[in-house]
């Protein structure tokens, strides 16, 4: 049961007609602060002040753009390629509702995600990624569809770009810092999610993908992340490698360019 307090704050969001609307469009929402919500140690205060935070966020920074997110198709960013030149889009879209309340996803032509990462934007503008998931099983030749993104990337996996382009998308807003879900912070590590079905669905290793992404461990549950990746230092390289970092780095700076493209307009 909702307690009272929690009850006004969720009333007085929906004062806002933009906000008003993404309640319309995703109900689920109204749950989210009786449940555990992006990071198993937040309360119910904070799970209801972080929510509030990121719709005014959504409504004011992204406007429009916040209805077309929590669409059935999102809102697309741009396209990438893959190895054999299929192609796949990069959208908002709403996410997974216990680990966040907005997502980037790289999409297939059948709009399935292949990659994605929901994410919350908390107080003191930071940003609070509470989910990194690969495809589902429903996903046609999920392997190969792998292996021709992330040689089309020039080498970069996946799940590590689609944290880059979250990270673009923070600094696009200016967002002051970002963190990310310990193994032991994710939502359904809960001690009330006792079956092991519901355990098993933590499949991704928060702990190691942090550690690779030079975040620093914060405590138990959370991991602070560079809101810039740090780059090779190309003149210890031989010629091959440094050929493909350059191409990697060329590549970023270009979706970079198109995702603030996409975000001012």
């Amino acid at each position: 049961m909702m307690a009272p307090s929690i009850a006004k704050e969720m009333q007085s969001l929906q004062e806002d007609e933009d906000i008003r609307a993404l309640f319309d469009l995703r109900p689920k929402m109204y749950d989210q602060p009786t449940h555990h919500y992006v990071c198993v140690n937040w309360d119910k205060a904070a799970r209801v002040k972080n929510l509030s935070y990121h719709l005014n966020f959504m409504s004011k920074q992204l406007g429009e753009k916040s209805k077309y997110a929590y669409s059935e198709e999102g809102y697309k960013l741009f396209s990438i390629e893959g190895n054999h030149g299929e192609h796949y889009d990069v959208r908002l879209c709403s996410g997974e509702w216990r680990e966040g309340s907005l997502a980037i996803s790289i999409t297939n032509q059948n709009l399935q995600s292949v990659y994605s990462t929901t994410f919350c934007i908390t107080e003191n503008d930071d940003l609070f990624i509470g989910c990194i998931q690969g495809a589902k099983s429903s996903v046609d030749n999920r392997s190969e569809v792998i292996k021709s993104l992330t040689k089309a990337q020039h080498g970069i996996r996946p799940k590590a770009l689609i944290v880059e382009l979250l990270m673009m998308f923070a600094r696009h807003y200016g967002l002051a810092n970002a963190y990310c879900v310990s193994n032991k912070g994710h939502v359904y590590s809960a001690s009330d999610f006792r079956s092991r079905k519901q355990r098993k669905k933590v499949m991704f290793d928060y702990d190691a993908f942090c550690t690779e992404m030079s975040g620093i461990r914060q405590n138990r549950y959370q991991f602070k992340l560079p809101l810039e990746s740090k780059r090779r230092d190309l003149s210890s390289l031989n010629r091959t490698k440094r050929k493909m970092y350059n191409k990697r780095y060329e590549l970023l700076e270009k979706y970079e360019e198109k995702i603030k493209a996409s975000l001012a307009a």
